[in-house]
């Protein structure tokens, strides 16, 4: 199979320290994906009935880590962000259908992995919003300016995932061959990619998992039954709407 060319802006340097400035590879695309500012935005133009790929990230790599900051600048339909193993199967359609191994967060807060040895996809939601603390309906969705933060460590075999400012959950039994992608179902949804200051972000996120884990046992007032139901209602409404392929 022929490999993905990785595009770049310039001269930009592959890595910064941990940090590597990948942009979208043209390769990977899927046709009715449009790469933008130089490849670090991709924007669905094509109105299809099929969720469309963007691949990223070094195609031969199998150790070491690697982060990778996508923000959602719109979104209309689902999106999903995560890794996946090329090749993928099928080649188009929502990544939670994958019979390929992948590992995926949702818009709607859906987590989960796909292929492997179970065959099938399973669900992660639950172990990952134990991991974060929050177990509400929708407490790991993202939208139009969110931001989603992963940290694939191909020797230990994870990846970890931080929506927004939440504490991050971390998911095991990934393959180093994996690649990060996105996901688009809907006409005119964006998404790119950013570079951040890891030091910082860790330092900050170190912070905040401390104060989880030794601060005391208050917590918000929680929501009505009513409200998470209707809430789940909503959510499930708007997978099933993008329920192709």
């Amino acid at each position: 199979a022929r490999r993905g060319k990785v595009v770049r802006v310039g001269n930009a340097p592959e890595a910064v320290g941990n940090e590597e400035l990948f942009l979208f590879d043209q390769e990977t695309c899927c046709s009715d994906l449009v790469l933008e500012a130089g490849g670090a935005r991709v924007v669905k133009k094509g109105k299809i009935d099929l969720a469309s790929f963007a691949l990223f990230g070094p195609p031969d790599r199998t150790t070491g880590v690697s982060e990778w900051t996508v923000r959602v600048e719109r979104q209309a339909g689902v999106v999903f962000v995560g890794c996946l193993v090329p090749p993928r199967s099928p080649l188009q359609g929502f990544s939670r259908n994958l019979v390929s191994s992948a590992w995926m967060i949702g818009s709607y807060g859906y987590v989960c992995a796909t292929g492997g040895a179970e065959a099938h996809q399973q669900p992660l939601t639950k172990k990952a919003k134990a991991q974060v603390g929050d177990a509400r309906v929708a407490a790991l969705r993202f939208s139009s300016g969110s931001s989603v933060r992963m940290c694939l460590d191909r020797d230990a075999r994870t990846l970890q995932i931080k929506v927004n400012d939440l504490i991050p959950f971390v998911l095991t039994g990934v393959d180093p061959r994996a690649r990060p992608f996105v996901n688009l179902a809907s006409e005119g949804d964006s998404l790119s990619l950013h570079s951040q200051d890891l030091r910082q972000d860790r330092e900050g996120r170190e912070k905040k998992e401390g104060e989880h884990v030794g601060g005391d046992a208050t917590t918000e007032s929680t929501p009505s039954k009513e409200a998470e139901l209707a809430e789940l209602r909503r959510i499930r409404a708007e997978a099933d709407a993008f329920n192709w392929g």
